[in-house]
C-alpha cells in the first residue's frame, strides 16, 4: 500500500486529523471516527510530499509517530500501533532550513537515512524526450484524443527550453500541445515555448544567491586569501570556511 500525503495542501490546523485520524466528537463536524493516512498506510509506505512545508508543531507530531510507530487519533485515548515505511520529498533546502530554525534537526536526520538528489529538468536534457512521450501518452489515454507524435523540431525545441517550472511545466506544455495540434504531429509552434519564455519575468536573486556572489567577489578581490576575504565580509574565518563548504566554492 502506498499512501501519499501532500503536506503543502493540508491546512496546518487539519494536519493532525488528516494524518493521524480522529474520534467521533473530537471537534465540531466529527460525526464519526476516521482513520488517518498513517493508519491507512499500515504495512506499506507513507509518502510525505513537500515535507519541508510542515509547521514546526506538526513536525514534532510527525517525528514522535515515526520514532515510536504509534500515535493517538485526535480526541482518542488509546495508542494506534503501525508499521510504516516513510518516504519524503521536498524542493526546499532542508539543511539550510535546519540551520535557520525552520525545520527540526531531529526530524531531518530521522528522514535523511538515504537521500536521492534529483537535478532540475534543465540539467538532464536527455530525460526530456522520454518524459514528454510519457505525458503525451497519458493525455491521449485520458482525453481519448487521436494518435499524435512529436516532430524532431518539437523535441529539439523542448531540449533548448530552460524549464523554470521544471517537470510540471513540461507536462502542462505537452497537454496544451495535444489540444492545439492540428495534424497527427505536434510541431514546434504547437508548444508555444517562445511565448512562455517571453512572458517569464527576470528572475529575482535569492538571499542565498546574493550571499554566494558576495563571498566569491570577496575571495576574488583578496586573491583567495581567507583572512582578507573574511575581513572584507565582516565575518570570522571559521564562518567563511563554513560558507565556502556549504556553497562548494573552490578556493
Amino acid at each position: 500500500t502506498l499512501v501519499v500525503v501532500n503536506c503543502a495542501a493540508i491546512p496546518d490546523e487539519l494536519f493532525e486529523s488528516e494524518v493521524f485520524g480522529h474520534e467521533r466528537g473530537a471537534f465540531t463536524g466529527a460525526h464519526a471516527s476516521k482513520r488517518g493516512l498513517m493508519e491507512e498506510a499500515n504495512g506499506g509506505t507513507l509518502f510525505l510530499d513537500e515535507v519541508g512545508d510542515l509547521s514546526l508543531p506538526n513536525q514534532a507530531r510527525l517525528l514522535r509517530a515515526i520514532e515510536t510507530g504509534s500515535f493517538r487519533r485526535l480526541g482518542g485515548t488509546a495508542n494506534v500501533q503501525v508499521t510504516v515505511r516513510v518516504l519524503s520529498a521536498t524542493n526546499q533546502q532542508l539543511q539550510r532550513d535546519v540551520e535557520e530554525g525552520r525545520f527540526r534537526r531531529d526530524l531531518y536526520h530521522r528522514l535523511n537515512t538515504f537521500e536521492i538528489l534529483i537535478p532540475p529538468l534543465r540539467e538532464r536534457l536527455g530525460d526530456i524526450p522520454e518524459l514528454a512521450e510519457h505525458f503525451l501518452h497519458a493525455a491521449l489515454r485520458r482525453d481519448g484524443a487521436r494518435a499524435l507524435r512529436f516532430s524532431p523540431e518539437a523535441l529539439r525545441a523542448m531540449q533548448r527550453h530552460p524549464w523554470p517550472g521544471n517537470v510540471r511545466e513540461l507536462r502542462n506544455v505537452v497537454e496544451r500541445a495535444v489540444v492545439v495540434a492540428q495534424g497527427e504531429t505536434i510541431e514546434e509552434g504547437d508548444l508555444n515555448l517562445a511565448a512562455v519564455r517571453d512572458a517569464r519575468p527576470e528572475p529575482f536573486p535569492s538571499l542565498e544567491d546574493l550571499e554566494q556572489g558576495h563571498i566569491r567577489e570577496a575571495l576574488r578581490r583578496s586573491g583567495n586569501n581567507i583572512k582578507e576575504a573574511a575581513d572584507l565580509l565582516g565575518i570570522g574565518r571559521s564562518t567563511l570556511y563554513r560558507k565556502i563548504a556549504e556553497y562548494k566554492i573552490e578556493v
